[in-house]
């Protein structure tokens, strides 16, 4: 069985609380309702059309903006980008001020709801009132400290002061949680440093198999 096919097993069941027939070897029997050798699954899965069931979520953190003082470019940006590796997903975008527990509390939703990936935008600097990473780890169960690592190595090859990023990344359940800075350069470039990990994350994190 493709790993697409775990995928979309994956997010179908988690969406519609739908258990699939399994055949003695643990494998799927049906494809929303079509035999999985069908020529029409098949193409479909080939399509990539197995994204209609991720839902991917951007979520803004900052005070000024969520006052209206600001427009916010950086979570507007990070949503196109996403929408240009993962066209047939659906997806959810908000803003919050930079409140800990209101944080945590979307966190926590969005996971509930089955969300495959969370992106924070901001909130992960020194200010007193940064406290992304704070509620983010209130909320993962384990840790993924790799892609936080590989976006402040690269980042900081164009700018030192990605060093200074506090941004955590890691996963409640099957939902893939990450940081990114709040500026919109700081979080695009981000974003490209750790797209393909990310590809790779969700479906293992949905239970796929393949490994690199």
């Amino acid at each position: 069985m493709g790993s697409a096919l775990s995928l979309l097993l994956a997010r179908e069941a988690r969406a519609l609380g739908k258990a699939f027939p399994r055949d003695a070897h643990g494998g799927a029997t049906e494809c929303i309702g079509q035999p999985v050798g069908d020529h029409a699954c098949q193409v479909w899965l080939g399509n990539g059309l197995y994204n209609l069931l991720m839902l991917l979520a951007v979520l803004t953190i900052s005070d000024r903006c969520s006052k209206g003082l600001l427009t916010d470019t950086a979570g507007p940006a990070v949503a196109a980008a996403l929408k240009l590796r993962w066209p047939a997903a659906e997806f959810w975008t908000g803003l919050l001020p930079d409140d800990e527990d209101a944080i945590a509390v979307q966190l926590e939703q969005l996971s509930r709801q089955g969300a495959a990936l969370v992106l924070t935008v901001g909130g992960t600097g020194f200010s007193p009132r940064d406290r992304t990473p704070e509620a983010t780890r209130r909320v993962i169960d384990r840790e993924a400290p790799g892609l936080a690592e590989a976006m402040r190595f690269h980042g900081a090859k164009l700018n030192p002061a990605a060093w200074l990023s506090r941004g955590v990344a890691g996963l409640k359940g099957s939902t893939v949680i990450v940081n990114l800075p709040g500026s919109r350069r700081g979080a695009s470039e981000s974003l490209s440093t750790i797209v393909d990990l990310l590809d790779h994350s969700l479906e293992v994190a949905a239970g796929g198999q393949n490994h690199p």
